[in-house]
């Protein structure tokens, strides 16, 4: 299916994801060739859902390109690189074609091939895997660093399930894709919500190493559990400041895993 919006055409390629509130598509941009991801509101009352998660993003991004401008003068050769973290809005419209719901077209930063990018709870829910524990700390690691990005810009995600949570293995890639039911805050963003937003982090973090988020039983043998006991702390909500846990977190990650790059490594439950 080919979909019109100015002189732009995408050719609709076919469902990836589905929620009560919108659907997702592969689809590409028929002059360029280049990938997208395309969502669309299943019904026209939740456009505003979807308007309201293409506010946030372009916020995200234009306050990422400041940061980096910023960084890059006393760092050259270095980049922050928060919006790998989340969803860039290539267009946002009403689709006549489509009974006047809202489209918004979404690229992902750096990623070959979004058909790399999996959802995190499918690797337990439908392949039958846990990721090994220094994995999944370059997941919780990018998350809170994703958190302490989005709290100090007044949003709140809310939304911080292992569905919405888009990891690439081979290059440590993590997005937070669906940003429909975030909050945005005139101030500061809340305590509680942004303990809640760690909980969640937390608690998709400890499903995806093998363990059981509402009771935080871990059932397999460790030497060492203090990293362990750290994501257990987050998920129980003992953490309130995503900048601050996100130090807590590498001091322990680098005494525990050592530094530098490790290659993804997928176990069985």
């Amino acid at each position: 299916m080919i979909l019109t919006h100015g002189t732009t055409q995408y050719e609709v390629e076919r469902l990836v994801a589905k929620a009560a509130t919108y659907r997702v598509y592969i689809c590409k941009d028929h002059a360029t060739g280049e990938q997208h991801l395309l969502q669309i509101a299943s019904e026209t009352k939740y456009n505003g859902s979807l308007d309201r998660a293409a506010f946030v993003l372009k916020e995200f991004k234009q306050t990422s390109d400041l940061l980096e401008a910023e960084y890059a003068k006393d760092n050259p050769d270095n980049q922050l690189n928060y919006d790998r973290l989340f969803p860039e809005v290539v267009d946002s419209f009403v689709s006549n074609e489509q009974s006047n719901r809202r489209i918004n077209i979404l690229s992902l930063k750096d990623v070959g091939a979004i058909t790399n990018m999996v959802p995190l709870s499918n690797l337990t829910e439908r392949d039958k895997l846990r990721v090994d524990l220094p994995t999944s700390a370059w997941i919780m690691g990018r998350l809170l660093k994703l958190l302490g990005f989005a709290h100090s810009q007044g949003i709140a995600v809310r939304t911080l399930l292992g569905k919405n949570v888009l990891i690439e293995p081979d290059n440590h890639f993590t997005v937070v894709f669906d940003w429909t039911s975030a909050h945005t805050y005139q101030q500061d963003v809340p305590r509680e919500a942004c303990q809640d937003d760690i909980v969640h982090a937390a608690k998709a973090v400890f499903t995806a190493i093998g363990g059981n988020p509402d009771t935080l039983d871990f059932p397999y043998d460790l030497d060492d559990r203090r990293y362990v006991e750290l994501l257990e702390r987050f998920a129980r909500g003992k953490e309130s400041n995503a900048e601050e846990a996100h130090v807590i977190f590498y001091l322990l990650v680098d005494e525990v895993f050592g530094r530098g790059f490790r290659p993804s490594k997928m176990l069985p439950l």
